[in-house]
């Protein structure tokens, strides 16, 4: 059974009314321990929890049924694909294969009004550039953590993700509230997060899931705050390694506390959040995708000076409020995987970029680590770092237009960054800056992607010392200004 087959099947199972008939389809299309997991629902194990699922479905949706409308890629084991719902609804979905079989799901009704407010790209547990929690995980511990949103709306939900979990994330509770300042939150603003009306729920191991909506309104750049109590034990932790921005940790319940006091302990990571969504925004909402120079490495923490949340700022001070969304990895790179470091762009596409909600342009800044990591393989100050795989920029350059198709595909306005200085940092040699000046001259040049973005001749040959951050790769807090205020913003 080829790709095109296997989702047409896993369609039919939805679109089957006969209870009977379709869990014949089930057996045969989905592997027994199959993950069904969507915004819309709570994560679902098994074929008799995901068959309710789509009796429920039925109810809400009558006569209407899914058909395919094209398979956009297929990489390895996961493939995009477009659906159509009757002609009410158009969606994007991914689907990965164990075999010949369906074993997860992100889901198929992602068409509910949300869009991303704020997003971070989640990496598997381990070692990264500083000490964090993700190994060790927690027990009997609130964790809170605190996000600023590009947009605001009427409602929110906040999407938790298990992705790279081994056992079932049981959350015995969960709230979100306005922030006050490092780990208090305002009084009178908490409000509990449930997942199908019940306030303790589990994600399950490679799912994510988002919680009910809650009734509250939010402004472009508000920031909130949201508390986890785990307890029971979480095993390693999905986290985003690099959040430049200051998690808390607790012992015991203390989801409704307003003050710090409890929470003793820190970290410069985010553990088990990918998103925030809310209604009520305008749906036009900007990716920006790469590594750390979209992370914000270099940047103060805790003030929201990476490139993303700047542009955001442009667009308001303009009044043109759009959503720019982060979804950077350090040490992320288009053509290579790293345990550590996040699957290569093109892997992570699809689910950081194709399947989020309310996005219409998706910007790239990806390269740098491809062409240059290999350069200091005999003096790597990271061990994080490794594979230090050497990359051509011809390399790279299949990479991004595998990108520029398949957002294409889904409809997305692309926009390509020409990589900034390098020259004077340990990344620097004749081959990584001749691979630089390669691909520099194809994004810019090729015609290939709808607009750019120069931010190779906006910053100069290296970084003004106003600009670096010290290590002559990384800008500064002014320099990442530098890098928002360089956007033509009648390009995205």
């Amino acid at each position: 059974m080829n790709t095109t087959e296997l989702i047409q099947k896993y369609l039919d199972v939805w679109n089957e009314r006969d209870a009977a008939v379709r869990e014949a389809l089930m057996k045969e299309v989905l592997t027994e321990d199959s993950v069904y997991s969507d915004p819309d629902y709570a994560g679902l194990h098994g074929h008799a929890a995901l068959s309710d699922a789509i009796h429920n479905a039925h109810e809400k949706l009558g006569d209407l049924r899914f058909t395919l409308d094209t398979v956009i890629g297929v990489h390895h084991d996961r493939a995009l694909f477009r659906w159509r719902l009757g002609t009410a609804a158009t969606g994007y979905d991914v689907v990965e294969f164990s075999g010949e079989r369906v074993q997860k799901r992100p889901g198929l009704l992602r068409m509910s009004g949300w869009s991303a407010a704020w997003t971070t790209s989640p990496q598997r547990p381990g070692a990264s550039f500083a000490p964090n929690w993700s190994e060790e995980g927690f027990r009997d511990q609130s964790v809170r953590q605190t996000v600023r949103l590009s947009v605001g709306g009427d409602s929110l939900r906040v999407r938790l993700t298990n992705r790279y979990g081994t056992v079932p994330l049981q959350v015995a509770g969960a709230s979100v509230a306005a922030t006050a300042g490092r780990a208090a939150v305002r009084s009178g603003t908490v409000q509990e997060l449930a997942v199908d009306g019940k306030p303790s729920f589990a994600v399950p191991p490679g799912a994510d899931l988002a919680t009910d909506p809650v009734e509250f309104a939010t402004s472009a750049q508000d920031a909130v705050t949201i508390t986890m109590y785990l307890a029971e034990p979480s095993g390693p932790a999905t986290y985003h390694a690099q959040a430049l921005a200051t998690t808390f940790r607790a012992r015991g319940d203390q989801l409704v506390h307003s003050g710090s006091e409890p929470f003793t302990e820190t970290s410069q990571s985010w553990y088990y959040l990918s998103g925030v969504d809310v209604t009520g925004a305008s749906g036009d909402g900007i990716m920006v995708l790469g590594d750390s120079l979209v992370d914000g490495t270099g940047g103060t923490p805790d003030t929201d000076h990476r490139f993303p949340d700047l542009l955001a700022r442009r667009l308001i001070a303009a009044r043109r409020p759009r959503a720019v969304l982060n979804q950077g990895i350090g040490g992320n790179r288009v053509t290579v995987d790293s345990p550590s470091l996040g699957d290569r762009a093109t892997v992570r596409f699809d689910l950081d970029v194709l399947s989020q909600p309310g996005v219409s342009t998706v910007i790239v800044l990806a390269g740098i680590n491809d062409i240059a990591i290999s350069e200091i393989a005999d003096e790597s100050p990271f061990p994080v770092l490794a594979p230090y795989t050497e990359v051509s920029a011809d390399e790279v350059i299949a990479g991004h237009r595998d990108m520029i198709a398949r957002a294409r595909a889904a409809d997305l306005r692309t926009v390509g960054t020409t990589l900034p200085p390098m020259r004077g940092s340990a990344f620097s040699t004749a081959r990584s800056e001749a691979e630089r000046t390669t691909l520099n001259t194809w994004i810019r040049e090729s015609g290939e992607y709808d607009a750019v973005i120069d931010l190779a001749r906006a910053m100069g040959d290296v970084l003004a010392p106003a600009h670096d951050s010290g290590d002559h790769l990384h800008p500064s807090d002014a320099g990442y200004q530098a890098m928002a205020d360089a956007v033509d913003l009648t390009v995205l």
